[in-house]
């Protein structure tokens, strides 16, 4: 099974100092580099949706107690069978969470960009599909950056090297099959999953966090996750 949160930065509330009394300090560290701002509330809610995911699918909140990221940047709990990858573009933050497969999740704001600015991102037979539409661009782009996410080596990919089959819905890194799925949860935003088993997409489940709160007493997270 493969489970989708979602949410937008300006739900609920918590500080910086909150999350030190929710989350170990091999998480909290990754906040201490980053400004204040954006990129900083969307790093925070990545973790509070973690969080989230981790009550939601019974596993013990000091799973995060293990969070690591390899070599390559991505972030694992080391000895755990949660996968989890996180994605977040303008005000809104998701993951993609999983016991029994290996998962990508990518999304991005829709915004006009000059699309031959990225011929070099894709083969002819991309661009032949994408055909000058923003929509299509988008879709493309975000399979190419879940995959990124998924294989675990991330930009150290070139996305040429990432091969799209839309048809099918696969994706061809180093000869190895993946799967992937585009999921609407905003229509200003292209999101797309990919993971290494085709036939998870029949159990997907998606909540969207509408609210939160951090009990520092009990270091508990509150959340009320809405099922769609």
């Amino acid at each position: 099974m493969i489970t989708i949160i979602f949410s937008y930065l300006d739900v609920g509330t918590c500080s910086f100092d909150d999350a030190k009394a929710l989350f170990p300090e091999c998480i909290c560290k990754e906040f201490n580099h980053l400004k204040r701002g954006q990129a900083a509330n969307a790093t925070l809610m990545g973790k509070i949706l973690l969080a989230a995911g981790l009550q939601q699918l019974n596993f013990s909140m000091s799973e995060m107690d293990n969070y690591r990221r390899t070599l390559q940047g991505r972030p694992y709990l080391n000895g755990s069978s949660l996968d989890f990858n996180i994605s977040h573009s303008g005000n809104l933050v998701a993951i993609a969470l999983s016991d029994t497969n290996r998962v990508g999740l990518d999304l991005e704001e829709k915004k006009w960009v000059q699309l031959s600015d990225f011929d070099m991102v894709f083969t002819s037979e991309e661009l032949s599909f994408i055909n000058d539409d923003l929509d299509n661009f988008y879709d493309y782009w975000t399979v190419k950056e879940a995959a990124m996410k998924a294989d675990g080596r991330g930009f150290g990919l070139h996305p040429k090297e990432i091969k799209i089959s839309s048809k099918v819905k696969e994706v061809l890194i180093d000869a190895k099959k993946w799967f992937y799925r585009p999921f609407e949860v905003d229509s200003n935003f292209a999101l797309n999953l990919v993971t290494n088993l085709d036939w998870c997409f029949e159990d997907v489940k998606i909540a969207f966090m509408d609210k939160f709160q951090v009990n520092k007493s009990s270091t508990v997270l509150l959340s009320n996750l809405i099922w769609l």
